[in-house]
């Protein structure tokens, strides 16, 4: 149930990409991924992960007000966090601009990126409520009318009003602003808002790991784009980009359906008798779509592309293929907490 409401945001997400790939040049579209990939660095450090502490002390709690004041109180932490870095990004827009662009004409969209992600602070505990509560439901409603606000939003910024990259950030600021009020209100209208120094506490220990961590793998994934910029142009970037939309389609599809069940069960289940072989289970499934889902993909994406992208982005399967396995490789990685040093130094020389 949890993954009809994340394929129906990304079919939607698919319909409108023609529309966004004729308003957006490659350059746009390139700019706006740095920007993106800059503000999701950021709100890393701001705490995104710190979210992940709510479906372990949530299982942990013997009481329903203390699950009450799991979430209350990690809704505080991130709205303060988020809203701290989020003002210090926006003073910093100008050097950003000019750091990624070379010039002061770009500092809109780190403002409204930085916007964006303060405003994203109401959204990411109110969404782990509804995990967390088994209110699929509500769940699937709540992604498809963010997905149909959003991409209204911006077929009047975009489409409309012609207004490129910043159209794409502004539609998404409104829809967040709307979204995030709408579901923290019903969330504490149920639950209240009970701040607990010892929650907060355990809270951001547990979570400062998952900081430093989510911050490395975010950066082995999209860092290369920077390089890509210095070395190339933006243009390049674009193209780069599309193939990634198209790449983490895959995970939209069969990775972020089966995390969205696994995530809030996966504490309550390593407390089970029969933990290791639910684990291995998991896995295996999940791989087996995973694959399966990679290779359709690589097949039709090429006859699916020229009715998607018009002839800038005429380049993006041969980039799609080659990014595939490196999408497939990571997620069995991470899924494995495997390091590749760890593999390097104890490999077996086979000849």
């Amino acid at each position: 149930m949890y993954g009809v409401g994340i394929v129906v945001g990304k079919l939607i997400g698919i319909a409108m990409l023609p529309l966004y790939l004729h308003k957006l040049r490659p350059d746009d579209f390139g700019r706006l991924q740095l920007v993106e990939m800059t503000i999701e660095v950021v709100s890393i450090v701001a705490g995104s992960r710190l979210a992940v502490g709510i479906f372990h002390f949530y299982h942990k709690a013997t009481t329903q007000q203390e699950r009450h004041s799991v979430l209350s109180t990690t809704l505080g932490i991130l709205v303060i966090t988020y809203g701290v870095i989020g003002g210090a990004l926006f003073l910093l827009s100008a050097p950003l601009s000019r750091g990624l662009f070379g010039g002061d004409g770009f500092v809109t969209l780190f403002r409204l990126a930085a916007g964006r992600m303060v405003v994203e602070s109401l959204i990411l505990v109110p969404s782990a409520w509804l995990l967390v509560g088994e209110r699929s439901g509500a769940s699937v409603v709540a992604g498809t009318a963010k997905a149909i606000l959003q991409h209204g939003c911006n077929l009047i910024f975009v489409v409309g009003l012609n207004q490129g990259a910043a159209g794409m950030l502004r539609g998404s600021l409104i829809a967040n602003v709307i979204f995030g009020v709408v579901l923290v209100s019903l969330m504490l209208r149920e639950v209240g808002f009970r701040f607990s120094s010892s929650v907060a506490r355990e809270t951001i220990r547990f979570g400062l790991p998952f900081l430093a961590t989510q911050a490395a793998t975010f950066i082995s994934t999209f860092g290369d784009r920077y390089f890509l910029k210095r070395s190339t142009d933006l243009p390049t970037v674009g193209v780069y980009g599309v193939a990634y939309q198209f790449g983490f389609l895959l995970a939209s599809v069969a990775y972020q359906p089966f995390n969205a069940i696994w995530e809030p069960m996966r504490f309550e289940v390593a407390r089970g008798p029969n933990r290791d072989a639910i684990f291995a289970r998991a896995f295996i499934y999940f791989n087996l779509v995973l694959v399966s889902g990679a290779l359709g993909l690589s097949l039709f994406v090429k006859d699916a592309l020229p009715y998607l992208a018009e002839y800038p982005y005429n380049s993006t399967d041969q980039t799609l293929n080659r990014f595939l396995p490196s999408v497939i490789t990571q997620r069995t990685l991470i899924d494995m907490k495997l390091d590749l040093a760890a593999i390097r130094d104890k490999r077996t020389n086979l000849n």
